[in-house]
């Protein structure tokens, strides 16, 4: 794909601090984004029952209604044709957006995970050195200093 694909433009990522990008997505659900990415999923499992459904009705049809024999039948099977590779194109895209969803989901909830292992590890060690500093007038002391 290319960024005419997308209208000719994209985001310029570049611009946002990580600090900025996290306050974008810090309030997301995890549980809110595996629905959408399950309802990706269901589109895309429907589009492929209501494809074989039409194939199914098609090919019935062509049997009955030989479009070798009709032009109204060829124009026809060729509008049915056109729509059922219209369905297998959406569904394809339908799961792979529920599949791009679920990394992302999967991504983020793995963020957010770390991150919350940084900030206790972070507020372990002012902790630690909170009470040095507390002690010696607000200077940094490491514990092996602090007797002396």
């Amino acid at each position: 794909m290319t960024d005419k694909d997308y209208g000719g433009w994209c985001t310029n990522w570049a611009a946002y601090t990580v600090p900025q990008l996290w306050s974008f997505l810090q309030y997301e659900s995890p549980d809110l984004s595996a629905d959408q990415a399950g309802a990706w999923r269901k589109t895309a499992e429907l589009l492929d029952y209501y494809r074989s459904e039409l194939k199914m009705q098609r090919d019935e049809l062509a049997t009955k209604w030989p479009p070798e024999r009709s032009p109204a039948a060829q124009v026809f099977v060729k509008y049915a044709d056109e729509l059922l590779s219209s369905m297998d194109k959406t569904a394809a895209q339908a799961y792979d957006n529920g599949q791009a969803v679920s990394g992302i989901t999967l991504a983020l909830a793995d963020a957010k995970q770390k991150r919350a292992v940084g900030l206790a590890a972070a507020a372990q060690e002012r902790g630690r050195h909170g009470d040095a500093r507390h002690r010696y007038g607000g200077v940094p002391v490491h514990r092996s200093n602090a007797g002396t």
